[in-house]
């Protein structure tokens, strides 16, 4: 009996070592993957504040630039429909 009590023992700090252990390498991927989420979530955040501050600046010059092509293709439509009509007088003139 003293023996198996001696080895008991001895298998009770084994088993204490390895809850120990695994309590540590637990605590330790916890934390890993707490830091691994808290960057993570950083990342995105940064991002999406950058997005929010950039992108309405970039609706206002996209804005302007639609803006200004619309109106260069209207003066140029006008500038071809009123080289057509002048054509077409003179031919108009000529028959």
């Amino acid at each position: 009996p003293t023996n198996l009590i001696s080895k008991r023992h001895k298998k009770l700090l084994d088993y204490d070592s390895a809850q120990s252990t695994y309590e540590k390498v637990k605590d330790q991927q916890l934390k890993q993957a707490k830091q691994a989420l808290d960057l993570s979530k950083e990342t995105y955040e940064l991002l999406n504040n950058q997005l929010l501050e950039e992108l309405p600046i970039l609706y206002e010059y996209s804005c302007q630039i639609l803006s200004i092509c619309l109106k260069e293709f209207i003066r140029a439509h006008l500038y071809l429909i009123q080289q057509m009509r002048t054509n077409i007088q003179i031919v108009l003139n000529q028959v």
